[in-house]
């Protein structure tokens, strides 16, 4: 184990060899450091970044010109697509503030926070090529603009670093930042543009149709929003998209519960898509609301052999810890064997007269299978009641 003075030896050649020993700082040239940090980090609204420049060499560092120093910002982040990666539109960073003509040792430079939200960002690709600091087109074009950087993020983790340009006739000097990881919040709508919050809508929708996986990406990140998002994913839901992103739509809605969420539950239980009817008994439940729990009930007297009362049954217990009497009722009456092996397993929970009674009429079922779960079922609750007894 190293002692304290071989530790405090290593912070020190760390920081010689130019690496900060808390990872704020980035590399080290010609005696120059650069530090990337973040103030507000909203997906689709703001996105405030904050640079520091310090001189940790043994003499003071000649700057040349501020009009001649630019910046520009690199950014990644993971999704369900792969990684996305971005670099935005040069930034004059010394705009706004006194621009020292040198940086004497142990010096630092503020720069002035800037909000890059409203910036255009272009896609980096491996094996883009430099000239004169920056990143140039394969053919020598022009990049074509990916969008703003704050409608492009995700809430949730990103990582990126700044790199300023020195221009020198001798020796130019590209300067990259320690690599800072930003978390992205959820915006609230309510305070975007509509120019912006329909761009955080649309790639959000466009996330829910892309797949199931990027539906299931999607859900997260809308529960998140709450009911701000309700209104655009019943609207959402009148438009022709692919089952899986109804599906994921639908659960989203009735992961939300507010009115309009229960509304538009109850009006899904009316909609042709089997499956989808089936993701409202069993996730609808979470709102809690005796209307919708109404719905749900009158909605399985109807149901057919599609599993709706199996999963409205196994959603009381898991998002309720219990069923109503009522949809018991409809589970036992069922012509569907799910529906009535489902209601075992749930009186299967609590030797309760009434769980008794349903269990021995459904020794009685016409499937074979679910006469002997029940049967098993209850021999169980007799030993136990047995064992009870003799202590």
């Amino acid at each position: 184990m190293l002692k304290p003075t071989s530790l405090l030896l290593c912070a020190l050649l760390l920081s010689c060899l130019g690496f900060a020993a808390d990872g704020t700082w980035g590399e080290s040239k010609g005696g120059l450091q650069s530090s990337l940090s973040a103030g507000e980090l909203t997906a689709g609204a703001k996105f405030e970044i904050r640079l520091s420049l310090r001189n940790q060499g043994a003499a003071a560092v000649t700057l040349p010109a501020g009009k001649d120093v630019f910046g520009w910002l690199f950014i990644s982040q993971q999704s369900d697509e792969g990684k996305k990666a971005y670099f935005t539109d040069k930034l004059l960073v010394t705009e706004g503030i006194e621009w020292p003509a040198e940086l004497k040792t142990d010096k630092v430079v503020e720069f002035k926070p800037r909000d890059l939200g409203e910036a255009s960002v272009y896609k980096f690709e491996k094996g883009l090529k430099m000239s004169g600091g920056y990143p140039v087109a394969p053919d020598g074009g022009e990049f074509k603009a990916a969008g703003k950087l704050g409608a492009l993020m995700s809430p949730g983790k990103a990582s990126g670093k700044l790199f300023l340009f020195f221009p020198a006739k001798d020796a130019p000097m590209l300067l990259t930042s320690n690599t800072f990881e930003f978390e992205i919040t959820s915006p609230d709508l309510t305070k975007l543009s509509p120019e912006a919050r329909k761009t955080v809508v649309k790639e959000l929708l466009a996330q829910f149709d892309r797949d199931p996986f990027g539906g299931k990406a999607a859900h997260e990140r809308a529960v998140k929003l709450g009911k701000q998002i309700v209104p655009d994913l019943v609207a959402a839901m009148k438009e022709k998209r692919p089952d899986h992103s109804r599906m994921w739509i639908a659960t989203t809605i009735a992961d939300i519960p507010c009115p309009e969420a229960t509304a538009e539950c109850i009006a899904l239980l009316q909609d042709p898509q089997s499956d989808l009817r089936s993701v409202i008994a069993y996730h609808g439940v979470k709102q809690n609301d005796p209307k919708l729990d109404a719905a749900l009930l009158a909605a399985g007297k109807k149901a057919k052999g599609e599993g709706f009362v199996a999963y409205g049954l196994l959603g009381f217990m898991c998002f309720r810890g219990t069923v109503p009497p009522e949809f018991l009722e409809v589970g036992l009456e069922s012509t569907d064997p799910r529906a009535r092996s489902t209601v075992v397993n749930v009186l299967a929970g609590a030797a309760s007269e009434y769980n008794v009674a349903r269990l021995k009429q459904l020794t009685h079922d016409k499937e074979p299978r679910i006469r002997a779960t029940a049967q098993k079922v209850l021999d169980a609750m007799n030993t136990a009641a047995a064992a009870g007894g003799k202590q």
